[in-house]
């Protein structure tokens, strides 16, 4: 017999999916968001690249809020040789960071490329590379 409402606001999303939007359009999607909102204004563009996001998420003991904290990233060194090109975007989990607890993890990796199977093999590489490991 009650209500019960999560969130209701008209917001552009998070976990860098606005991010994505402008990067595969070439394009400000938050401005045109904006633009949206305050003038009722949009026009979409063509999508130009193939885009994905990797979350980088702690592995180890100590995973969860208020547990552990990053020990180590293992595998950038050997990703950046190989797929360097097509990175746009990136937040590195640092060093003695709490983990976030948060399904987007302690830092993610944006790669971007006309073709979508380059970068579908490319997101691959990358998740069975890099390892951040809790202590």
């Amino acid at each position: 017999g009650t209500i019960a409402i999560s969130e209701v606001r008209a917001r552009p999303p998070g976990a860098q999916i606005m991010t994505v939007i402008s990067r595969a359009h070439d394009f400000d999607a938050v401005a045109a968001w904006a633009r949206l909102m305050v003038f009722d204004e949009f026009s979409a563009p063509a999508r130009r690249y193939s885009v994905g996001v990797a979350y980088l998420r702690g592995q180890g003991n100590g995973g969860g809020q208020g547990g552990g904290r990053v020990k180590a990233i293992h595998g950038l060194d050997q990703v950046e040789r190989e797929l360097g090109s097509l990175v746009v975007d990136f937040k590195l989990p640092t060093p003695g960071q709490a983990p976030t607890g948060s399904y987007e993890g302690e830092g993610f990796v944006i790669l971007r490329h006309p073709e979508t199977a380059v970068v579908r093999r490319a997101l691959q590489r990358l998740i069975s590379t890099v390892r951040v490991e809790l202590s």
